[in-house]
């Protein structure tokens, strides 16, 4: 049996060792990397892809998939115990770490501040981004439809994020701390690896290398292995 009050509670006591300011090692960064979870054969494997990007141009240098088996089953809000393992996997696979690391999916925009971005960012101790797609909690002010609008993500009185609409005629992102990345400056870094698409490109590139997207195969095309 699943102890799922055990989780929640180590949840809360993950969440302390959040660091919410700025602590990156860097100026700007050379690499910043995409994180892309997702379930095969039923929900038995899970498959994690990590991309990595050069810096400023947003280049895909490198790329890694894992597939596991999947350690316990969905439960709401606790999908980063679930999703973790698999990026753990990749992780130990790149030859290249990231400076910086997105991840799909939320940070501290999370009923108990602990996201998968938040999560994976403490196990491996690096400067994370949750970019989810969907609002788990707080509320906002009703965006314009005009790319580029945004609004403080607000739980009580608490800012836990930004919603951000990054393209026309589509669904705003939810960007939040994850680890070691405050939530100006993850806002600020998911504008700059935007390319005219709704995704940020680290995570555009790590869903295109997961679900082996046409812009991927094209990219294996050019650069043989």
């Amino acid at each position: 049996m699943m102890d799922t009050q055990a989780l929640k509670a180590e949840q809360k006591r993950r969440a302390q060792e959040i660091v919410h300011v700025d602590s990156l090692p860097f100026v700007e960064p050379t690499f910043i990397g995409g994180a892309d979870v997702g379930f095969e054969q039923e929900g038995t494997v899970t498959r994690a892809a990590i991309a990595i990007l050069h810096y400023p141009s947003l280049q895909l240098v490198e790329y890694q998939i894992a597939r596991i088996p999947t350690v316990m089953t969905y439960v709401p809000g606790l999908l980063s115990f679930r999703e973790c393992p698999g990026l753990l996997a990749a992780w130990e696979q790149l030859v290249q770490k990231p400076d910086l690391l997105f991840v799909d999916g939320h940070g501290i925009s999370h009923p108990r501040r602990l996201g998968v971005a938040s999560h994976f960012g403490l196990l491996v101790d690096v400067p994370t981004i949750g970019v989810a797609k969907k609002r788990l909690c707080g509320q906002s002010a009703l965006l314009s439809e005009a790319p580029g609008s945004q609004s403080a993500l607000m739980d009580h009185d608490e800012q836990i994020g930004w919603v951000w609409r990054s393209k026309a005629r589509c669904n705003p992102l939810f960007i939040s701390t994850g680890h070691r990345v405050s939530l100006n400056s993850a806002l600020m870094w998911v504008k700059r690896c935007q390319q005219g698409y709704r995704l940020p490109e680290p995570t555009r590139w790590a869903d295109a290398v997961a679900s082996q997207r046409p812009v991927f195969q094209r990219w294996l095309r050019e650069n043989p292995q």
